[in-house]
């Protein structure tokens, strides 16, 4: 269970670090700061909506556009049945929980395990994740009650990749 979540963040972030050469970082910063910009203005919030609560993955996407290519991956699709019910908790003093879904990948695997922590940054338009040492930041595109996408762009030269994970409060 948090295998699965913990890989998936992994890979993310390790194509990132390889996507980025050290003479590239200032272009990325500057692709950053616009993409920060875009989301301040972008984020759709409902009022006071809290991300504290239990979230359920309900899509994962990977889209990369670059010189002649445009394509897609749904990550989502591609988990088990028995990862695709777990639930992250963002609990009140910034940790997170990996809860097990109904179906379990092993029957031996805990109901409950600590998962990092979670921090909202930028007036609550970014949300960041730190796990094992990693930390990602998310622009959050949308918080309501019921619904949570946040999303991960990334520009190298002329490639762009795209990662978009989006909650349903349980």
């Amino acid at each position: 269970m948090k295998t699965n979540f913990f890989i998936t963040l992994t890979l993310l972030s390790v194509g990132i670090f390889i996507a980025c050469t050290k003479e590239d970082d200032s272009k990325t910063t500057t692709s950053t700061a616009a993409t920060t910009a875009t989301t301040a203005t972008t984020a759709t919030t409902s009022g006071s909506a809290s991300i504290v609560g239990s979230w359920l993955t309900t899509a994962e996407t990977i889209r990369t556009v670059g010189p002649g290519s445009d394509s897609t991956e749904d990550v989502h699709a591609n988990k088990a049945a028995c990862d695709k019910d777990d639930i992250v908790r963002y609990n009140a003093d910034k940790s997170t929980s990996l809860l097990a879904g109904l179906t379990k990948c092993d029957p031996s695997d805990p109901d409950s395990e600590p998962f990092g922590s979670w921090e909202l940054l930028n007036n609550n338009t970014k949300i960041k994740y730190s796990n094992f040492g990693i930390d990602l930041t998310f622009d959050i595109k949308i918080l309501t009650a019921t619904s949570l996408v946040v999303e991960q762009k990334v520009i190298d030269g002329a490639q762009s990749t795209t990662y978009i994970i989006t909650y349903s409060r349980q």
